[in-house]
């Protein structure tokens, strides 16, 4: 068998190799577009509708400010409340599109129990009996 460089001078290896690099960067491309992830950045960078349930103003946000305005809510989510209404201050900002809001309540609310069950430092430590504060 000749040395490496008269292997990579034959035609058809410089063939087999062009076409692999096309194979994978058309895989690439295809996964890039067909993605479902729910961190994706294209999807991530969607323009949602969120309802207020108690003015019934809409407003239109980026899914990732809409996200992250919901897990700065403490405790676990419900379907029937949001994120705050900066006219009332209640949580009523919800999604118009009723699957994807449930599929992100969901989402989230698995991920953190996941969290809380995943803890090194164990879960929170029960609040005392007559700590609320009433809203």
């Amino acid at each position: 068998m000749g040395s490496f460089r008269e292997m990579l001078a034959k035609p058809a290896v410089g063939w087999s190799v062009a076409g692999i690099a096309i194979l994978v960067a058309a895989l690439i491309f295809w996964r890039s577009v067909t993605s479902r992830d729910s961190y994706d950045i294209s999807r991530l960078s969607q323009t949602v509708t969120v309802r207020f349930t108690d003015t019934n103003n809409e407003i239109k946000l980026t899914r990732a400010e809409f996200e992250k305005q919901l897990r700065a809510l403490p405790g676990t989510l419900s379907t029937s409340s949001g994120i705050i209404n900066p006219k009332t201050g209640k949580p009523t900002g919800i999604l118009v599109a009723t699957a994807d809001w449930e599929e992100v309540v969901n989402r989230i609310n698995g991920e953190r129990t996941w969290a809380q069950e995943n803890s090194p430092f164990g879960s929170a430590p029960p609040k005392p009996a007559g700590t609320d504060k009433p809203r």
